[in-house]
């Protein structure tokens, strides 16, 4: 009995986590990347909600680069460390566009 319900568990496919499919769906490496520095120290219920708030503001490091602080601040929150993570997004954006021809 136990051994059927082990297999049974083993043989039941997973849902997968929006986050991650939203992960696979970016093909644009710069998004993939701030994806990932919003999700550290986060949890994946929290990062999708934050993730799909902030493409809104772009989906390009041009449109982050000038950003608003505050404006992206508020679209994060509530992920880990937003305050941080803002400021880190903008700069990173910055030497995205004006050191390497917006080249992720």
């Amino acid at each position: 009995m136990i051994d059927e319900i082990v297999q049974k568990l083993k043989d039941a496919k997973q849902p997968r986590r929006e986050f991650v499919q939203l992960m696979e769906e970016f093909k644009n490496p710069y998004l993939v990347l701030i994806a990932c520095i919003l999700s550290l120290r986060t949890n994946d219920l929290t990062t999708y909600p934050a993730t799909l708030r902030m493409l809104e503001i772009g989906k390009e490091p041009k449109d982050f680069a000038y950003c608003d602080p505050e404006r992206l601040t508020k679209a994060i929150y509530p992920v880990g460390f937003y305050k941080n993570k803002a400021k880190q997004i903008i700069e990173l954006s910055r030497i995205i566009v004006e050191e390497l021809d917006n080249k992720v």
